[in-house]
């Protein structure tokens, strides 16, 4: 995403390498927050409630904060002739975005009927903020769902609840963006749990280990070749389900080989991986503003290859600060929160004497 908005802006570039990487990123999504709940949900008290406490805080310790840093940045080049985004910056598409509603379909709807000013974009420079609200309402549908089946506990108000915030991923689900990124999401989803099930299937029979083993070996190698030809048929849309479909695929494949056939990966490459995915976030929030502030103020820095790179360098380090000023953070946000939601439910359920009793235990610490 990084590459492809950099040779966009500064080389003008027509081919969207960046749909590749929103692709990739859903069907990452899908099968690491599955794995996650189906993990989690082996101790007896995790719930719905800590599931979104988790979401809220690893999407929003971040988000909130470039919020805020590109209304101040944005701020200063709002007058200036050259710059691309003034249109976007305005409140209401700030207080959206912080909301989760950019492109929310009621809105939309009104918007079509002549009520121009419910309409929410992407607010300023940051044009990727666009799947952050699929993201969002798809966890929020499938926490709602998964936890409501799984404790059959279906109360009148997630019945008025589910319509609502399922109204995103339905809607993506029928190809808002030239391909279903609920579909994607959901492609993960199902992937992480049948590798899940096969794990805990403990296969030991060595048949019956070597006949899965080859067969993703099979269906990895076969995958390639397909989907280069897929990709080429749809004209370079990766956002096409059958090409989606493949790459699904030969993204997962791999990873039921590993894990009947586990290899040693060296420690070098392991932190590595650990460290650049530790602030991918935070790079994926603020690069377009940094791009779009070099590109309004001082475009001839970038006068080719070398000097791109360089750009490129100094985002990463700029998102690398970030994500240890607030992305980091995302863990103790969270234990924050469920501390507090544990509190209130506390005092809402205990009665006045056990509060006194609690308060005094507090003073005597």
């Amino acid at each position: 995403m990084l590459v492809f908005h950099g040779l966009l802006y500064f080389s003008k570039t027509t081919i969207d390498i960046g749909a590749l990487g929103v692709v990739l990123f859903f069907l990452i999504s899908g099968f690491l927050i599955t794995r996650s709940v189906l993990t989690n949900i082996k101790r007896a008290e995790y719930s719905l409630s800590d599931y979104m406490i988790e979401r809220f805080s690893r999407i929003y310790t971040a988000f909130a904060p470039a919020l805020v840093l590109i209304a101040i940045n944005d701020y200063f080049l709002i007058h200036h002739p050259s710059f691309p985004s003034a249109e976007n910056y305005t409140m209401r598409n700030a207080v959206g975005n912080l909301c989760m509603l950019q492109d929310f379909p009621l809105l939309l709807i009104l918007h079509h009927i002549g009520l121009s000013s419910w309409s929410i974009d992407a607010f300023s420079t940051g044009g990727t903020f666009w799947t952050l609200p699929i993201e969002w309402w798809i966890y929020v549908t499938f926490g709602l769902l998964f936890f409501s089946i799984k404790n059959r506990s279906w109360t009148i108000l997630r019945w008025i609840i589910l319509p609502l915030v399922s109204l995103y991923p339905l809607y993506h689900f029928i190809a808002r963006y030239g391909g279903s990124l609920t579909g994607v999401w959901m492609m993960g989803m199902a992937s992480s749990a049948l590798y899940y099930w096969i794990e805990g299937a403990q296969i030991d029979r060595s048949q019956e280990r070597r006949r899965i083993l080859i067969t993703a070996i099979i269906l990895t190698l076969l995958m390639i070749p397909m989907g280069l030809a897929r990709l080429a048929y749809a004209d370079l849309n990766v956002y096409d389900m059958a090409f989606t479909v493949i790459l699904a695929v030969m993204l997962f494949a791999p990873l039921f080989i590993l894990n009947l056939h586990p290899i040693r990966v060296p420690n070098m490459i392991r932190l590595l991986a650990h460290h650049l995915a530790s602030y991918s976030y935070s790079l994926y929030l603020i690069h377009t503003t940094l791009m779009i502030t070099v590109l309004t103020l001082h475009p001839e820095w970038i006068s080719g290859p070398v000097t791109l790179i360089l750009l490129l360098v100094v985002i990463n380090v700029a998102a690398l600060c970030f994500a240890h000023l607030f992305e980091l953070r995302y863990h103790m946000v969270g234990e924050r929160l469920k501390a507090l939601l544990k509190r209130g439910r506390f005092y809402a359920k205990a009665s006045p004497k056990r509060i006194l009793a609690s308060a005094g235990k507090e003073d005597l610490r």
